[in-house]
């Protein structure tokens, strides 16, 4: 069993442990619970979409969706989280993310007692998973399958739309710079690449890959996709500018809000419907940021 999973069932196990009802995933009392800390942005963003909000008393830095996170207290940066203000905030649930949170911050909350939800957010089923244990969590399990039920039919519309197109481009999703690194078909971002019609062009593994230019050069993708960072079209830095790339000749270089697409979880299904567009816009429309 690899580090990842095995802090994923240390996790499993610390909820099971502080909770009467390890199926419902909720706090040794039984009732949901009434002060939660997200230690990611996309853990706020899911609490407020299951109308449990109100619940939520301090968050990771960059919380701005939705409006209301904003002016909730700050627990340090989502990789960096500062242990000693989540305490301050005197939690009786904590929300993080599976490769995200540090493991020796999930080591310490267990250690003092403190359930923690981890969602896990590798692929479309783990996430979806995880959404709905966080409802039960909190108390929101309907509005937490209703979520699910809801993202899994408009995807399941945007793949059978995209299923018409013609023929499939090949496209790389960009998600750091300058050196390039980006979603491979594994990725959960590459999920969303096929069900949008596209054919990965980055190798299956692993699941990030870091390419070279002359890499990209063999790839020949038709269509790239980088994330817009600071809205300056960062994203773009360190590619290739070189009209023998089809995408660069085609004019088809694309940037994106990294928080509507490296936030999974609500807003997924709008990630998707975007990149639609920028894949296929024939049959989506013109995409327009």
């Amino acid at each position: 069993m690899g580090v990842k999973n095995i802090i994923a069932f240390l996790m499993v196990l610390l909820l099971a442990a502080c909770s009467s009802d390890a199926g419902q995933g909720r706090p040794a009392s039984g009732t949901p619970p009434r002060r939660v800390v997200c230690l990611a942005p996309s853990a706020a963003e899911l609490l407020f979409a299951l109308d449990a909000g109100g619940l939520v008393v301090g968050t990771a830095e960059h919380s701005d969706e939705p409006m209301e996170a904003r002016n909730l207290p700050r627990v340090g940066s989502y990789a960096r989280p500062d242990l000693e203000r989540v305490l301050a905030l005197r939690p009786d649930l904590c929300i993080a993310v599976q490769d995200g949170t540090p493991p020796q911050t999930l080591a310490r909350l267990g250690e003092l007692g403190i359930p923690v939800v981890l969602m896990a957010t590798g692929n479309l089923e783990e996430l979806f998973g995880s959404m709905l244990a966080t409802g039960r969590a909190v108390g929101r399990e309907e509005r937490a399958e209703a979520l699910v039920a809801d993202l899994r039919t408009r995807m399941e519309a945007v793949r059978l739309r995209a299923a018409q197109a013609e023929r499939r481009p090949r496209v790389l999703f960009q998600v750091s710079g300058p050196r390039i690194v980006a979603a491979g078909p594994k990725s959960l971002l590459g999920q969303l690449i096929a069900f949008a019609g596209g054919d990965n062009a980055a190798p299956a593994d692993p699941a990030y890959p870091q390419l070279s230019a002359e890499q990209v050069m063999s790839m020949a993708p038709e269509v790239v996709v980088a994330f817009d960072m600071l809205g300056q079209d960062q994203g773009m830095a360190g590619w290739p500018d070189d009209p023998r790339i089809p995408a660069v000749r085609d004019h088809r270089l694309y940037t994106v809000a990294p928080a509507l697409f490296a936030r999974p979880g609500p807003r997924l299904a709008e990630a998707l419907e975007a990149l639609a567009r920028i894949i296929h816009p024939e049959i989506f429309g013109v995409y327009r940021p």
